[in-house]
């Protein structure tokens, strides 16, 4: 018979169209990841750790190695509950366990870095930086 046609092969079945699906989900969820962050990929399904834990594991790993300047001179941008501010890690003992240095921060020094911060980054007036507001800091 000539011109008769199998029809075997022909569309697409229901497995290959999911498969497909699912092939173009990943790639999606890929693309924003690398173009947005994972953390805004799944940031909202709580599979990341928020600000305070990454901000305390790197406070601790700081505190064991005695690091004094990471420990005291950076300020880690940190969310607590819904308000945005900046701490060191010693202020960030006050929300998080973690391992600390047996010295205190040279408190001039860090109010001195903690004004600097204000005003290098234009932060407003109420950003808190190792909970003085930046207006105070200003001052």
């Amino acid at each position: 018979m000539i011109g008769k046609r199998d029809k075997k092969g022909q569309g697409l079945s229901s497995e290959t169209i999911i498969l497909l699906l699912i092939a173009v989900v990943v790639l999606v969820i890929v693309i924003l990841g690398f173009t947005k962050g994972w953390g805004w990929v799944f940031g909202g399904f709580g599979l990341l750790p928020g600000d305070l834990e990454k901000s305390a594991q790197a406070c601790d790993l700081a505190g064991q190695n005695n690091l004094k300047t990471t420990y005291c001179n950076e300020f880690k941008e940190v969310k607590i509950s819904g308000k945005t501010q900046f701490l060191n890690c010693e202020e960030l003992t006050k929300y998080a366990t973690f391992t600390t240095l047996s010295e205190a921060c040279d408190g001039t020094q860090v109010k001195n870095l903690a004004k600097q911060l204000c005003v290098n980054q234009r932060l407003d007036n109420s950003t808190e930086v190792n909970g003085i507001s930046c207006q105070t800091l200003r001052a």
